[in-house]
């Protein structure tokens, strides 16, 4: 998958010094795509995403925060368990609970807006293709990230988006969702989540002139 769409979250997150962070975690290794995914039962996004990042990612992030744990940085630990826990909620939407529910206990004593707001994101990916409420979270976010002036999730969000309806199949919302992240995208900030979106969609790579 383009960037093994969920390990790094687009950049590095970046939290106040009062978090007890000790530098950047450094982004995990990107996966190279598996021939083929077999995942019986799953959506053909799901297995699309499960068969390209494979297990590298989820384990570079597990070893990262262990890293951080033997170092005693909180901060880091938290961005590491939540980038682990977008990892999951993409590819097993089920394990993703119990990586969602310890990324929110880290985060819980420090002060890491953009961090809560990128696990609100692995929450929704988790659901994806589900009823519950996927389009007025999405929207309760954009809010949530525009308050906060983190204009770089946008993409990862309308990404988030772009599979709940891939999976739904709903091509409508769809084609609009991919608009938006096309124009989000526009300045060359970011790129690869329009390619990661048309492959969660099975449509053609983003050819891109210039």
């Amino acid at each position: 998958m383009p960037r093994a769409v969920a390990a790094g979250a687009g950049r590095p997150v970046r939290d106040p010094p009062r978090t007890g962070r000790r530098g950047n975690t450094p982004a995990p290794p990107v996966a190279t795509p598996s021939p083929a995914a077999r995942c019986p039962g799953r959506s053909a996004a799901r297995c699309r995403t499960t068969a390209s990042c494979g297990a590298a990612p989820a384990q570079a992030l597990r070893d990262g925060r262990a890293k951080t744990e033997q170092h005693d940085a909180p901060g880091e630990r938290a961005i590491a368990q939540t980038r682990l826990a977008l990892v999951t909620a993409f590819t097993n939407p089920t394990r993703a609970d119990e990586e969602i529910d310890l990324a929110r206990q880290y985060l819980e004593p420090l002060d890491q807006r953009t961090t809560v707001l990128l696990n609100h994101v692995a929450a929704m990916v988790r659901d994806a293709g589900t009823d519950r409420d996927i389009a007025d979270r999405a929207t309760a976010l954009r809010a949530q990230i525009d308050i906060a002036g983190l204009p770089w999730l946008i993409p990862l969000l309308e990404t988030a988006l772009a599979f709940h309806h891939a999976i739904r199949g709903a091509e409508d919302d769809l084609t609009a969702t991919i608009a938006r992240l096309r124009d989000a995208t526009a300045n060359g900030d970011f790129a690869y989540y329009l390619n990661i979106a048309h492959f969660l969609a099975s449509l053609p790579p983003v050819r891109r002139h210039g």
